[in-house]
C-alpha cells in the first residue's frame, strides 16, 4: 500500500507553484512558453486552457539545465 502522503502528492503544479519548486520567477516560466525566450524553460502541459508543469519534467529540467 502506498504512503498516504505519496498518494495525495500532486503530479502537476501551476505556474506559481512550479516557479517556487525550481527557484525561478513566474515571469520566466511565462516568457519561456513563448517564442521570445532565448533560454528554453521546462516542458509544460496544457489541460484545457490551464498550463501545468509535471513534477517529473521540472526534475528533469533541474537535472539537465540548458546552456545558453
Amino acid at each position: 500500500m502506498k504512503n498516504i502522503a505519496t498518494a495525495l502528492a500532486p503530479r502537476a503544479l501551476h505556474t506559481a507553484q512550479a516557479a517556487a519548486y525550481i527557484g525561478f520567477s513566474e515571469s520566466f516560466l511565462e516568457k519561456c512558453r513563448t517564442a521570445a525566450c532565448t533560454t528554453p524553460g521546462p516542458k509544460f502541459t496544457k489541460i484545457g486552457r490551464r498550463v501545468v508543469y509535471l513534477i517529473s519534467d521540472l526534475d528533469a529540467y533541474l537535472d539537465n539545465p540548458p546552456t545558453a
